[in-house]
């Protein structure tokens, strides 16, 4: 979103007008169903739900967000930030380049939709081969150990294993990949 796009920018007064005019738009039965909320927060309820209603999500706990378009793929994942840096792991195993978005819940994929279908499901590796995959990462990114204080003077066997248990969540990243079903935008 940028500023220009955002209500929430500038001046405090006309933040707080454009944010009256948002408000109006909430429907009465909105507006009570969310009288916990303060404004502010209905509003960018609102928005969100306006964001994702062109998605048509039935079930919320298998199916995610896959927004196309143009220029890239959106998807959106809503879960926790270790399993989300596990499927974008995963996700690079595979050859899909991502941007991950931490705040947003969501991985920017560089990829057509069609080479994103055609490579979907090729994370599919045995243990021995994931913790070389995880090795090659120590490797290449050393800073990936940075939330742990000692791990870089630890050998590299004992690295990858801190990497699973405290950085990454294959089990639950493989789980959620293998219920997961796609929904685009319409």
């Amino acid at each position: 979103m940028t500023y220009s796009s955002n209500p929430f920018y500038g001046a405090s007064a006309n933040t707080h007008q454009k944010a009256r005019e948002l408000r109006k738009r909430l429907k009465p039965a909105e507006r009570k169903l969310y009288d916990f909320l303060d404004e502010s927060s209905a509003i960018e309820l609102y928005i969100l739900r306006k964001d994702f209603s062109v998605f048509n999500i039935i079930d919320q706990s298998s199916q995610r967000p896959l927004k196309v378009s143009e220029k890239k793929l959106e998807l959106f994942i809503f879960t926790g930030s270790r399993i989300i840096r596990t499927i974008q792991f995963l996700f690079d195993m595979a050859g899909i380049t991502t941007i991950l978005d931490e705040q947003k819940s969501v991985l920017e994929i560089k990829a057509s939709d069609e080479e994103f279908q055609s490579r979907w499901g090729s994370w599919d590796i045995s243990q021995v081969e994931l913790d070389l995959k995880i090795q090659q990462k120590i490797e290449s990114n050393p800073s990936v150990l940075g939330f742990s204080k000692w791990a870089v003077y630890l050998p590299i066997l004992y690295q990858t294993r801190i990497l699973k248990l405290k950085y990454f969540d294959f089990d639950s990243a493989f789980t959620l990949l293998g219920e997961m079903k796609l929904v685009r935008n319409s």
